[in-house]
Formats: C-alpha cells, structure tokens, sequence
C-alpha cells in the first residue's frame, strides 16, 4: 500500500499499482457535512468542443465507474481507496452500508425508542419492516443484523460485525 498526500494533512491509501497514475495529480481533501472525507481532483476535459471543468474522486477513478453508479468503501474508511475495500454500486446498495446517523440516540442502527418502548426496524426497497419490540436495544440491535443480512447481503453494515460470519 501506498499514500497520497492530500490537502488539510489528510492522506488517501492506494494500491502500489495505482500509485504511478495517481501521484501525477494534486488531490484535495473534500470534507463533507457529515465528517466524511474523500480525495478529490479537478479536471478538464473536451465536450463537444468546449473545455468544461470537473472534479472526480479518487475512489471514483480507481474505479472507472460508470456515470449513474457509486463506488462504496465497504470498511467504511473513505480515505482507503484500496481496491479490496472499493466496490461499484448503485445508490440503494451505497445506502445499505452506512453507518448510524449522528442524531441516533440508541447507538445501533434500525433500533428506536418510543414511549418508551425499545423498537427494532428496517427500511428496504422504499418500504420500513418492523422487526418487533423488544426488551433491551442490543436484542433489537441484534434483529437489526439478522435483517440486514437477509435483505442487504454483502452490503449489510451491522451493529455487532464481529459476530457476523455470513460472508
């Protein structure tokens, strides 16, 4: 594995074999709202004979994803542009593999607390799956990874990952 250097002392891990390609460019650091940070370039390309400029991820390019398709880190780690932890994807399976929102108040994914009653859910294909109520929220969390299993498959984040032996 090699680094890159990016801006705001950030630093992307690349494969050895991408580094020759990707060190003739100057990345920046992109901080999103969220926390997240990714390696970005600006480019210039030719579109029908006008000059236009954009930016591209590193993750991005390392890819060669197609326009309309995401690229996911499965560890979670956007500044480990390694290809064993990127992956094309669509939307819906980029959604399925993020973490809990900051706001969540119960620290597990899928699990919320109404009136005071610990709920297990999971929301696929548009639709929310009630999971049960449960007694305590890591049994609600558990239900959570069961689920998340089932219906998102290998793009399942879960609560508890170091007991998950499916893949």
């Amino acid at each position: 594995m090699k680094e890159i250097q990016l801006t705001r002392g950030y630093i992307a891990i690349i494969d050895d074999k991408d580094f020759d390609e990707l060190s003739k460019y100057a990345w920046s650091a992109r901080v999103m709202s969220d926390g997240r940070v990714y390696a970005w370039r600006s480019c210039l390309t030719s579109e029908l004979q006008s000059m236009r400029l954009f930016s591209i991820g590193m993750h991005r390019q390392i890819m060669d994803c197609p326009k309309g398709m995401h690229v996911d880190h499965r560890d979670g780690d956007t500044l480990n542009n390694t290809k064993s932890n990127l992956r094309i994807c669509t939307n819906a399976e980029n959604s399925r593999n993020s973490k809990a929102p900051k706001n969540n108040t119960t620290g597990f994914k899928g699990v919320s607390i109404q009136n005071g009653r610990i709920y297990g859910r999971i929301k696929f294909e548009g639709r929310d799956i009630h999971l049960g109520r449960f007694d305590s929220i890591q049994d609600a969390a558990i239900a959570y990874d069961e689920a998340a299993i089932k219906y998102f498959g290998e793009f399942a984040r879960l609560n508890f990952p170091q007991t998950d032996n499916a893949f």
